[in-house]
């Protein structure tokens, strides 16, 4: 039978990295419904937006995909703030294919972060088929979620940031929806509201899991207590009711209808019977776009086209300007006010320095006072020193006599030397004959040890023969008296022999006279047995002489074995002695040759003792020696540094007078600094007291804001 046919193991192929685009309108809680993903395990590139007014959590936006949308953006003559469509002749133009191009590099760049990422910009939804594609073409799987949130809360957010008028924020809101639905349409998509992530994020995450399709490796209870900590409603500053919406008759019914429809598929799930009312209003829409458009670009009806928004970023920009001002006010004169304490500080530290000075002079004073008395002293270290010239004199023919002295002293030293050289010559031969004999030692040593081996193994022999003699023995008496048995028998079997003969020359003689007679049958059947008897009887004598034979052999070998057992014991015996004795010769030659090594290394300690002392002596002579040349150098130092001092006191008076002169100049000079900060600091306080009034008048500008057209 055969086996099961060997199929090679097919390497499992790398999985699909998905993307998850999140689409929804500013202010919509796109950067929350981020971050949790970020959280759950979707990367998110390293250049992100940081916070920024009106979001102070963060972005989450990539630095490169916003930049790259509001390039294209630009290329087809629009901004993020437009709420019409992308017009037809830039889609159909060569700049389509390069932006897809373009998209697509970013998006590879996302997948080296990881299988699984997020993308985020508001921008997207009215770009979302360039992204999809783009996603496509990087062979990325991407997934859609869709944020909505009520547009008053929109529209309110974009008003109270950008001084948006809220008419013009619901048409960006139904621009925004509008284009990412219908972009989006047939790909995997959630929707799901703001409210609903902030009341219960468990289940939009739930229903993002289900409905993408995708696994959030991060999904664990740490990381859920750190999703609690981000979300919460201190964050939102605008609610309204969704009946305030899809009630409210004073909204266009584009809008009403857009939000209803995506408010119920929030709650059940996206109906595909709503398409084709979308896709109405979408049309609707555009065409309005192309009537109404050049009106709303007036300054006074748009956002961030029109004044408001120009005119919060002037009025912003003034109050910082007037803010930089009033802390540079401020800066100066603190800055004036240390000045003018550095000022005090120094005056303070000039006067102490003067005094300083002036106890420096006084005490300089004292020293020329005392230097003047140590001058006398100095005629007397003169005649001091004119006795040290000759004690250094005396001290000099001191030294030629231990020079002389120590000329002897290296003779000896060069003699005893001679002799350490003979000695260690002696030393040298010595050891090399203690290395022979350690040689001969370790020689004899080891033939000792040889012979100690053998010794033990004839030991050892001797025991085993002796156990075997004794066998041999127990064998021989054995033998002893299986031969006395046999002797016995063979005895025996002489005297049965001996009888059978007389039986057999009975049997003859009876045989003889019944032939000669004629014999009876019963004599015949007798005569047959007894012949019968008489071969048996033959028989049994020769199978005795057999073994007889037999014995007396094994008898002669055990005695000859015996004797050559007795022979190796006694040669064994002998060579035992013979080690016992040379074992003995070795050790006595041994202690000869260590009682001569412990006499030479005791001559040698003697000899290097005396060399030592002779060294201790001429070390003393030559310290005896230094220490006298110390006495004189350290003399003639004195006499200079008392000469030395009495220049240098009249040095430093002369130095302290002109340091004197130069302090007063010093606080003449500070003292007209000191009136200058004066008054630049009078001066900086009217300033500060302008600005803070300038800044006091700014911070009333809110209120002019009531006067912007709704």
């Amino acid at each position: 039978m055969k086996g099961p046919s060997r199929k090679s193991i097919a390497t499992p192929a790398r999985a699909k990295a998905q993307g998850i685009l999140v689409l929804g309108m500013h202010r919509s809680g796109t950067s929350a419904t981020t971050r949790v993903l970020n959280l759950l395990g979707c990367a998110l590139p390293a250049d992100l937006i940081g916070a920024g007014d009106g979001n102070e959590l963060g972005h989450w936006e990539s630095i490169a995909a916003v930049t790259l949308n509001n390039e294209i953006l630009g290329s087809a003559g629009s901004s993020w703030e437009d709420w019409g469509p992308i017009n037809q002749d830039w889609r159909e133009s060569g700049l389509r294919a390069d932006a897809i191009a373009r998209v697509t590099g970013v998006v590879q760049d996302h997948v080296a972060l990881g299988p699984l990422f997020a993308f985020k910009d508001p921008r997207l939804c009215r770009l979302a088929d360039l992204w999809l594609e783009g996603m496509d073409a990087a062979g990325v799987e991407p997934l859609v979620l869709l944020v909505m949130r009520n547009p008053l809360e929109v529209t309110a957010s974009l008003e109270n940031r950008d001084l948006m008028a809220p008419g013009y924020g619901q048409l960006l809101w139904l621009r925004h929806m509008l284009d990412s639905e219908h972009f989006s349409r047939g790909r995997r998509r959630v929707v799901f509201r703001y409210d609903q992530l902030l009341r219960n994020w468990y289940g939009v995450v739930d229903r993002i899991k289900s409905g993408l399709g995708v696994a959030l490796p991060r999904n664990s209870p740490a990381v859920h207590a750190e999703i609690d900590a981000f979300l919460g409603n201190q964050h939102r500053h605008h609610e309204a009711s969704f009946d305030a919406v899809v009630s409210n008759l004073g909204l266009s019914l584009w809008l009403r209808r857009n939000f209803a429809i995506l408010l119920d598929w929030s709650e059940r799930g996206e109906n595909q019977d709503d398409h084709a009312e979308l896709d109405c209003i979408r049309q609707e829409f555009d065409r309005a776009y192309t009537a109404f458009a050049r009106l709303l670009l007036q300054e006074d009806l748009s956002g961030d086209v029109g004044s408001g928004s120009r005119l919060k970023h002037e009025l912003s920009s003034q109050i910082s300007d007037s803010q930089r001002a009033t802390e540079a006010a401020r800066i100066s004169l603190h800055e004036a006010e240390a000045r003018q304490v550095a000022a005090a500080d120094r005056e303070a530290e000039l006067q102490a320095q003067i005094e300083a000075a002036a106890s420096d002079a006084t005490q300089r004073q004292a020293e020329i006072e005392h230097l003047s008395a140590d001058s006398e002293k100095l005629q007397t270290l003169a005649a001091d020193a004119e006795a040290l010239r000759e004690r250094e004199a005396e001290l000099g023919r001191e030294l030629a006599r231990l020079h002389a002295g120590l000329a002897d002293t290296e003779v000896e030293i060069e003699k005893e030397r001679q002799e350490r050289l003979l000695v260690q010559q002696k030393l040298a031969d010595i050891q090399t004959v203690m290395h022979d004999l350690e040689l001969r030692n370790a020689a004899l040593a080891g033939r000792s040890a040889a012979g100690e081996s053998a010794l033990l193994q004839r030991q050892e022999e001797l025991a085993q023969l002796w156990k075997q003699l004794l066998a041999a023995e127990k064998t021989a008496t054995a033998a002893d008296i299986l031969a006395a048995q046999e002797r016995e028998r063979r005895l025996e079997a002489e005297h049965e022999s001996a009888a059978a003969a007389a039986t057999i020359d009975d049997l003859h003689s009876r045989l003889a006279q019944a032939t000669a007679a004629p014999p009876a049958d019963h004599l015949v059947a007798e005569i047959a047995q007894l012949t019968r008897m008489l071969q048996e009887q033959e028989a049994a004598t020769i199978a005795a002489r057999g073994e007889i034979t037999v014995v007396e052999q094994d008898l002669a070998r055990r005695n000859e074995e015996n004797s050559q057992l007795a022979e190796r014991l006694h040669r064994q015996e002998a060579a035992a002695k013979s080690v016992e004795m040379a074992r003995a010769s070795t050790e006595q030659k041994l202690a000869a040759r260590f009682k001569e090594v412990t006499q030479l290394s005791r001559m040698l300690q003697d000899q290097e003792a005396a060399t030592m002392a002779a060294r201790n002596e001429i070390s003393v002579f030559g310290q005896d020696l230094a220490r006298r040349s110390d006495e004189n150098s350290q003399l003639a130092e004195r006499l200079q540094k008392q000469e030395a001092a009495a220049r240098s006191v009249e040095m430093a008076r002369a130095s302290t007078e002109q340091k004197l002169a130069t302090r007063f100049d010093e606080i003449a000079r500070l003292t007209a600094l000191l009136a200058d900060e004066s008054g630049r600091a009078g001066a900086f306080a009217a300033n500060a007291e302008w600005m803070a009034n300038m800044a006091r008048i700014s911070e009333g500008f809110p209120g002019w804001w009531g006067m912007m057209p709704q």
